[in-house]
């Protein structure tokens, strides 16, 4: 896999940012603007680690998207966080086709998945077409949540054995 060291910030494209078969390690600060779009291979997948954020901010008219190549449920393995860094915020984000597989060689298969004393708040976002869970929280894990949309997730509901904060989930 390869690595994100620096922080950078992920400019809008007019075509998708294309995620090949592996699973990138950010250990960086990232922020993605608004508007840009991430289409993933079946292998492929985002993980954060230790030291590393990623900040996805759309706005109600220009969202961001991470989605599997094809818009076919379960399609690419979805977004991992390992980082407990505040900066973890997914507001106006569509996550679709994940949970083809799970990480680190485990059939946790989810949309995003927040492991063990890794945090991040998703608002205002959709979270569809899993073939897993929408949203999977591990032991310790701790995700803010308010005003998503679930919709398609193979499993139903979310699961969540560690900490939860939620309006409506």
């Amino acid at each position: 896999s390869a690595s994100v060291t620096a922080a950078a910030t992920w400019r809008v494209l007019s075509v998708p940012y294309r995620l090949p078969n592996n699973v990138p390690n950010i250990t960086g600060d990232i922020t993605i603007e608004a508007g840009a779009e991430f289409w993933g291979q079946p292998l492929s997948g985002i993980s954060v680690d230790n030291g590393g954020s990623l900040n996805a901010t759309g706005t109600a008219t220009t969202g961001i998207t991470f989605r599997g190549e094809q818009d076919v449920v379960g399609y690419w393995r979805g977004l991992q966080y390992r980082s407990n860094n505040a900066n973890n915020v997914l507001d106006y984000v569509t996550l679709a086709n994940g949970g083809t597989r799970g990480f680190d060689g485990g059939d946790r298969r989810a949309n995003l998945e927040i492991l063990p004393t890794a945090m991040a708040t998703i608002t205002n976002s959709t979270v569809r077409d899993s073939g897993g869970f929408g949203i999977r929280i591990l032991e310790e894990g701790n995700l803010t949540q308010s005003n998503n949309t679930f919709s398609g997730n193979t499993s139903t509901g979310n699961t969540a054995n560690g900490g939860i904060e939620d309006d409506n989930i």
